[in-house]
């Protein structure tokens, strides 16, 4: 990954800077827009540090269209707005502002004028929310589609396992940031238990079962996050320990 050191969209991806991050691959990074136009607003940007489209390789942006692509998608399933604009701007006098390609999607409603920038920021618990929404959203719109009538798909023996492995991890975590339901953790985990499993034909036996199971998962964490969003500020909770996430 080449990157720039004093790059803020570069120090974000390389874990530096901190960002409520939706989805990552090898070549993109979305997270939301700390300075957000409209609720939702999202940015998706290339790891390697590119200045502009005029400098940014073909693959990189074939990358960043693709999981745009993703992620609007989740945007139009989670806030259902009235449209959503996508769009990209290169040098000052278009408007950009931060010097690394990037691509921002932006929820639009009926009547509101039009803008590109604010300087107002964003809510810290609003922009979490919306990235833990979407992130889940991306990750169930890959497994909901087989996920119907298939979870005993998996032997009692399989299922045991990956019990056993999700109360682990359960175990082994040492803060909020490493819960296995929240973004980031889930995100990975789902990426390397699923594998290979979406570019398998549907019927695959192995497969129908891991993406029921991970759809399983989504359901469990969203009472997780729920109380996530309620007690937001840890030193402050009203509400008590968080629901167990426990697999009996």
């Amino acid at each position: 990954m080449s990157t720039q050191a004093d790059c803020i969209f570069c120090k974000i991806a390389r874990g530096e800077a901190p960002a409520h991050r939706v989805c990552e691959d090898e070549r993109t990074l979305a997270f939301m827009d700390i300075f957000p136009v409209t609720d939702g607003h999202t940015l998706v940007i290339t790891k390697d540090h590119f200045e502009n489209v005029f400098e940014t390789d073909e693959d990189a942006l074939a990358a960043v269209a693709r999981t745009s692509h993703r992620v609007a998608a989740a945007i139009r399933s989670e806030l259902s707005p009235d449209g959503l604009m996508v769009f990209q701007l290169n040098g000052r006098a278009a408007g950009q502002t931060v010097f690394h390609y990037h691509m921002h999607l932006m929820p639009r409603a009926q009547g509101v004028p039009l803008a590109l920038h604010t300087r107002v920021p964003g809510v810290p618990a609003r922009l979490a929310e919306l990235a833990g929404r979407l992130a889940r959203a991306l990750v169930a719109s890959a497994v909901v589609f087989a996920c119907i009538g298939i979870a005993g798909c998996a032997s009692n023996r399989e299922r045991e396992l990956w019990k056993n492995e999700w109360n682990g991890r359960l175990d082994a975590m040492k803060s909020d940031w490493e819960h296995p339901c929240a973004t980031r953790p889930f995100i990975a985990w789902a990426d390397g238990f699923l594998g290979d499993c979406e570019n398998e034909p549907r019927g695959d036996a192995d497969c129908d079962a891991r993406l029921a199971w991970v759809d399983e998962r989504v359901q469990q964490c969203r009472a997780w996050t729920a109380w996530q969003l309620r007690n937001f500020n840890q030193h402050q909770r009203s509400e008590g320990a968080a629901p167990s996430m426990r697999i009996e």
